[in-house]
């Protein structure tokens, strides 16, 4: 949600005017002196009063400070059961050997059957002291295992959005966009990360208008042992998909588009 505020101004306006009246009031002294008896001396004067009046407007004018409140997009729900990525669980063929993390190019899992397909909100888990973390699959012999996620990333405003895969146990790689349908391996991925050699984590960032469906296809593979891996998407400051936490931003399908992923196990 992001806030616009208008901030309170309050002027106040004095405007001060003076008029003037002048009274005048004429009082008529007379004064008279016998000087001789054949002579009169009369003196008249003459006082004025003069009075001045001010008056004193003052006008005030107040704006008024309001709050906008601006609701970020969210993806369409006109799908049924929309919320959520496609994720399958495979018995995996790689052992971890000598220490290191198998060399494999994923593509076996474009035709491998999941024997689990589950929808979740959240990406990133351990399974150090919890068992159950990876989605609640029942988990196979020694932790050989590999996960296919698919789905889409909906873009809830125009920015440049990081991908961010910070964690990898064993191996972890994603593709951005169209390869996210077809295609993919590990050549043309747009990050892959491993437990026990370089590099460790990886990002990518990609500008997205508002409302703009990314289609994302992330697959993981452990080799014996515990199992964790965490990935983020940031824009800024903000968290649009955090570590384990349900995500309103991440989808299986566009709702209004034929784009789709092909079945598990006929992929191409």
């Amino acid at each position: 949600m992001h806030l616009h505020l208008h901030y309170v101004f309050t002027s106040i306006a004095t405007s001060i005017s003076t008029s003037t009246t002048t009274s005048t009031s004429t009082s008529l002294l007379t004064s008279i002196s016998t000087l001789t008896s054949t002579e009169t001396a009369t003196t008249t004067e003459l006082a004025t009063t003069t009075t001045t009046e001010t008056r004193i407007e003052t006008a005030t004018t107040t704006t008024t400070a309001t709050t906008t409140a601006t609701a970020t997009p969210t993806p369409s729900q006109s799908c049924v059961n929309n919320l959520g990525l496609e994720v399958a669980i495979y018995n995996s063929p790689y052992i971890y050997q000598n220490g290191m993390t198998p060399t494999n190019d994923f593509t076996y899992f474009k035709t491998a059957v999941p024997y689990g397909v589950k929808v979740v909100d959240y990406l990133g888990y351990s399974t150090i002291g919890n068992s159950s973390a990876v989605y609640g699959f029942a988990l196979p012999s020694g932790m050989y295992f590999a996960l296919n996620y698919r789905g889409y990333f909906h873009a809830p405003i125009g920015a440049t959005y990081r991908f961010n895969l910070s964690i990898a146990d064993d191996v972890v790689g994603y593709w951005l966009g169209d390869l996210a349908y077809s295609g993919w391996e590990l050549s043309n991925s747009n990050g892959t990360a491993y437990w026990s050699i370089e590099p460790h984590s990886t990002y990518t960032d990609v500008y997205l208008e508002a409302g703009e469906y990314l289609p994302i296809r992330i697959i993981l593979e452990n080799s014996n042992g515990e199992n964790l891996y965490a990935f983020y998407v940031t824009s800024g400051n903000e968290t649009y998909v955090d570590y384990g936490v349900p995500s309103p931003y991440l989808v299986r399908t566009k709702c209004i588009s034929d784009d789709h992923f092909d079945t598990y196990g006929l992929e191409t």
